[in-house]
């Protein structure tokens, strides 16, 4: 028995929940609608992956064999070949957890699957940056003094920490997935004790070692109607 590609089990699954009223499957179905939609970007294989994917997603491989005047041979390996590519970047296993999981491990995919069709938007200077205390009013305009770079130690540290290099520099080593859960915290209009406390920590000057504890003294107040 031939094994299913990743792109074949993700198209049985659409077929399979797209119908589905059932409350608990409103999370699956839109963990497989990310999954699809970062199928038809170019996220994970660049102009090729979104031609693939309009060429070889819910059409039937004889279709495909037909129009494009290859063997199906040639059909089924290009669909290995992309699997693997797409599997690299969400995992072998995505579309079983997505189906299968408990509700909360699909909540967790459906974030990281957001996280990687995002733009990285958040990577750059953010104009509250530019335009604190009136430091740059105008981007634009000529400098008013000037300074030796070697006396700008503390000011080039702070604004090292948005370059690019420094930031992909950072994520080594991080969880993806706890990375999303966060993010999906920070973005989140819900008040939970996880969201109220996660921003007290950003707000600290020190990480904070004793979390635990911390924690005990956070209460979430909702707010007024």
């Amino acid at each position: 028995m031939m094994v299913l590609t990743l792109v074949k089990q993700l198209e049985m699954a659409w077929t399979a929940l797209s119908d589905s009223d059932k409350p608990d499957d409103e999370i699956r179905i839109a963990a497989l609608d990310e999954l699809i939609a970062l199928l038809f970007s170019e996220v994970w294989d660049g102009k090729k992956g979104v031609a693939f994917a309009e060429t070889y997603f819910d059409i039937p491989d004889k279709e495909i064999s037909h129009k494009l005047g290859i063997s199906l041979s040639t059909v089924r390996s290009n669909r290995q070949l992309a699997s693997r590519k797409l599997s690299k970047l969400v995992g072998s296993d995505i579309v079983e957890v997505i189906c299968n999981a408990p509700a909360r491990q699909v909540r967790d995919r459906l974030v990281f699957l957001q996280m990687l069709r995002s733009p990285p938007s958040w990577v750059v200077i953010p104009n509250s940056v530019w335009e604190m205390n009136g430091v740059l009013q105008d981007k634009n305009a000529s400098l008013r003094k000037s300074f030796p770079l070697k006396d700008c130690k503390a000011e080039i540290a702070f604004l090292r920490q948005y370059t690019l290099s420094h930031i992909e520099k950072s994520l080594e080593g991080l969880s993806k997935e706890k990375l999303s859960f966060l993010l999906h915290l920070m973005g989140s209009e819900d008040v939970t004790r996880d969201r109220v406390f996660l921003f007290y920590l950003l707000h600290q000057k020190k990480g904070g070692e004793n979390y635990g504890k911390q924690e005990k003294d956070i209460s979430v107040v909702q707010p007024e109607t």
